[in-house]
């Protein structure tokens, strides 16, 4: 991610944090020179000002844009109910599909899921693989990544970690 953030730099721009109980990629976020929004369906523990917590079952797609968004292993346990989020099987697609309304047109995501073959770890994650992952991305560009190689959407159980930066084609 480090990597990524010196490559496409995110200084000046207000950012969307998707899923952080914790507020690690807020801290990453402002060391990088960015301002942090984050989007969780559970209470932060931070007191922090600059630590600001949206829900996203509050939060009108297309009310406010962001210049970027970071998702680092949350989108893949969207619909799974883990995390106090309804049971929706294509909630990992719909919460892709809701990210290009809430980041402008050419921002930037840095994502990160499991890869490995499709598949659910029920009920804590899906892997993706050949058939998932390109369905996540759609409507995005890929422009880099970091630790990604296409053999690693066939490993069978899944669950290797890269990150990618993606453009948001709209």
């Amino acid at each position: 991610l480090y990597e990524l953030l010196d490559a496409f730099p995110i200084k000046g721009q207000s950012v969307a944090i998707m899923g952080s109980l914790f507020p690690w990629y807020e801290a990453i976020t402002d060391a990088f020179g960015g301002t942090p929004h984050t989007f969780e369906y559970n209470t932060i523990y931070s007191d922090h000002p600059l630590v600001q917590a949206i829900k996203p079952q509050d939060f009108v797609p297309g009310s406010q844009l962001f210049d970027a968004a970071i998702s680092i292993s949350s989108f893949e346990h969207d619909g799974l109910g883990f995390y106090g989020d309804p049971i929706d099987p294509d909630g990992d697609l719909k919460a892709m599909a809701n990210m290009r309304k809430i980041v402008k047109p050419g921002g930037l995501m840095y994502f990160c899921v499991p890869v490995g073959k499709d598949s659910i770890v029920w009920p804590m994650r899906r892997n993706y693989g050949h058939i998932r992952f390109p369905m996540m991305t759609e409507g995005w560009n890929i422009l880099d990544s970091r630790g990604h190689d296409d053999s690693h959407f066939d490993v069978p159980f899944g669950g290797h970690h890269s990150v990618w930066v993606l453009e948001n084609a709209g």
